[in-house]
């Protein structure tokens, strides 16, 4: 009996790890298929999103009503069989689905059977002692590096965007798996469920918090990359390091002195203060550990006083938590991504977090927490664990300090490219990151201004798009941030970088700041300054009211910006080339203040003519140009489907003169 017992704990930690594993990667699905596949892909209406959100939030108030009952009045293992069957069959068709609509709704239903899965494990773990906090947390915490080790060796693109069979065979044998567990696990029914009374209840809803981190730092590869400057192999290391101690936080042995406790708030804030006002380096990685390991001991502590606390019979209480854990951990995505992805969100957390476990053990600081079981398989999970740690770095590709620069001889020719890239998203809202690079080293490109590049939030599934084709195509990276790291400009090189300068030209007040990026290149004896920018909507109410006027560039506050644009970020003194989305068409007001700049429009320079490069409606808003010292030899516009904007292709050279630099050095004889 007690071989039996220890089996169906593992069991159930294996399923809470799969089932947590594809909640992450519905949340990614949901996010990225909202946002994009709706937004861009014209032909279908608008109002899907607004009812898939609605369903999403009336059936997610519902799911909680169907389970959190009488226990008795219910087979328990009946909903819980079919909940682990219906997850694997909605992760599966996930996959399957090459349509941005059925991945929403899919995911929508995912989410929603993730919130029932959770409802029945509060449920058991109230009537049943073998089910308890600790195991339960373990479970989310290995879920979620096991999570960062998949988007690693994958290198930060998630299995649901994966081309080809295996992606559905790996995906087919985990459902198959995460749905056998529920036949070996046969939770009974129990007595009468129970409520833990207040405040005790309502600290359930540090899970909505819990996750809001785990998707933000706890499993950001771009994060900790940006902030040490380390290799992506390095920081893919220390990042795994740190969900492994959050994992052993989970076991940390509590004894429930209040001195000892209370320190735990602190230390977590201290962590989240260092993370919100810019720790860099070790600094930052210090950081983080601090904030993920004390979450998890705090959330373990939580969880298992709940589960064993007493309680009353008013369940109504637990319902509204539910809800109100989706919700908050909704409104936490909307406040941290209207605010360009600001830091300060993370202050907020910490101090809600902290008042929310001092709270907890304040009310009952004398009720035992259950401690891990001491069974030798347990020393088998953590070195399971620790393969990750050491094999997934070793797959990652070279870092971009390895690259071997290209070497441009004196007026040697050079191919551009300019590429509004969409956040790495087809024009159906589907992730086309290899797609996008492959046509990219199809075309032999030697330097490459990109749009709309995403440092890995939520809506574009988590992915860094810069940080992923600079090491796909083997070239230098540069960024350029406008919208923060939500949004920017960047270049890809394979010309190593002799300067980089970002700078914003719109107002701050702007709700789409615009902004651009500036590097230098050495080709041959000469300097290339480019630039690459996206001149966004100052005013977005003028450019929901009138489609054509917004793209036509004649608006005053455009004309503006455009002057904006000249006096903060071109320099035609040098050889210089101008490349960008500008939102206006060749014979506005607004392109016209960049051909007075002295800039030459490469399409007219090669008698190309309107060559559309947007096509809803079918416009040209892209563009490359050149100052005087640029010769444009061949000029290319490619229409496809895996952006929804065209790419630009050039081919140019300088003129045979010398740089204003070098002709103030030389010495005029009579």
């Amino acid at each position: 009996m007690p071989q039996h017992h220890n089996l169906r704990r593992y069991a159930l930690l294996l399923q809470i790890i799969l089932v947590t594993q594809f909640a992450l990667a519905f949340l990614r699905v949901f996010a990225t298929s909202g946002m994009w596949g709706f937004q861009r892909f014209y032909i279908f209406n608008l109002r899907y999103i607004p009812a898939g959100v609605f369903a999403l939030i009336i059936l997610t108030a519902l799911s909680p009503w169907l389970l959190l009952k009488r226990i008795h009045s219910s087979r328990i293992s009946h909903w819980w069989a079919l909940v682990g069957i219906g997850l694997g069959i909605l992760r599966i068709a996930e996959q399957l689905t090459h349509n941005a609509i059925g991945d929403y709704f899919l995911a929508n239903g995912g989410i929603i059977l993730f919130i029932l899965y959770f409802s029945i494990i509060y449920q058991t773990a109230r009537s049943q002692k073998w089910v308890c906090g600790n195991m339960v947390t373990t479970g989310i915490a290995i879920a979620i590096m096991l999570d960062t080790a998949l988007r690693g060796a994958l290198w930060t693109l998630d299995l649901s965007w994966q081309p080809g069979l295996w992606p559905i065979i790996v995906v087919t044998i985990l459902s198959v798996t995460l749905a056998a567990l529920s036949f070996v696990i046969k939770p009974k029914n129990g007595q009468t469920l129970t409520s833990p009374k207040r405040p005790l209840a309502w600290s359930i809803i540090l899970i909505g918090f819990y996750f809001f981190f785990a998707q933000h730092l706890f499993g950001d590869i771009s994060r900790i990359s940006q902030n040490t400057g380390w290799k992506p192999e390095t920081s893919l290391f220390f990042l795994l390091a740190g969900n492994l101690l959050g994992v052993l936080g989970t076991y940390w042995r509590v004894t429930y002195k209040k001195k000892s406790l209370r320190l735990l708030p602190w230390l977590f804030f201290l962590g989240a203060i260092a993370v919100t006002l810019g720790a860099r380096g070790w600094q930052y990685v210090i950081a983080l550990y601090l904030v993920e390991i004390t979450n998890n001991i705090m959330i373990t502590i939580v969880l298992s006083t709940v589960f064993s606390a007493p309680g009353d019979k008013n369940i109504l209480r637990t319902k509204k938590i539910y809800l109100l854990n989706f919700v908050t951990y909704i409104l936490l995505l909307i406040t941290f991504y209207t605010t360009g992805m600001s830091d300060m969100v993370f202050i907020i957390i910490g101090i809600i977090v902290a008042e929310i476990f001092w709270k907890t053990i304040s009310v009952n600081a004398s009720l035992p927490v259950l401690t891990p079981s001491h069974h030798k398989a347990w020393i088998g999970v953590f070195i399971v664990l620790l393969l990750p740690l050491v094999f997934i770095p070793l797959n990652v590709k070279r870092n971009q300090l390895a690259i071997d620069p290209l070497i441009i001889p004196p007026n040697g020719s050079i191919n551009v490219m300019h590429w509004n890239i969409h956040q790495g998203i087809d024009a159906y809202g589907k992730l086309s990151l290899p797609q996008q690079a492959a046509f990219i080293r199809e075309n032999d490109v030697d330097i490459v201004s990109l749009n709309e590049v995403n440092r890995g939030t939520l809506w574009s599934g988590g992915t860094d798009a810069l940080l992923w084709l600079s090491h796909e195509l083997g070239m230098y990276a540069a960024y350029g941030p406008a919208i923060g790291h939500m949004s920017g400009n960047a270049f890809l090189s394979r010309i190593p970088f002799e300067k980089i300068e970002t700078k914003l030209y719109s107002a701050q007040t702007t709700i789409f700041p615009s902004g651009c990026i500036t590097v230098d290149v050495s080709l041959g004896s000469q300097v290339l300054h480019l630039t690459s920018t996206h001149v966004l909507w100052s005013n977005i109410d003028l450019a929901k009211k009138d489609f054509e006027n917004r793209n036509t560039g004649n608006l005053p506050e455009r004309v503006k910006l455009f002057h904006d644009l000249v006096s903060a970020c071109v320099n035609v003194s040098e050889p210089y080339l101008l490349l960008g989305d500008m939102n206006a068409k060749p014979e506005t007001a607004a392109i016209q203040v960049l051909r007075t700049a002295g800039l030459t429009d490469a399409a007219e320079a090669n008698l190309a003519g309107d060559t559309f490069t947007w096509p809803n409606p079918l416009q040209r808003i892209d563009y490359v140009f050149g100052s005087q010292e640029i010769n444009f030899e061949s000029y290319q516009v490619t229409p496809g489907t895996i952006s929804d904007h065209f790419p630009i292709g050039v081919s140019l050279s300088l003129q045979d003169k010398l740089t204003n630099k070098e002709n103030s050095n030389l010495t005029n004889f009579p």
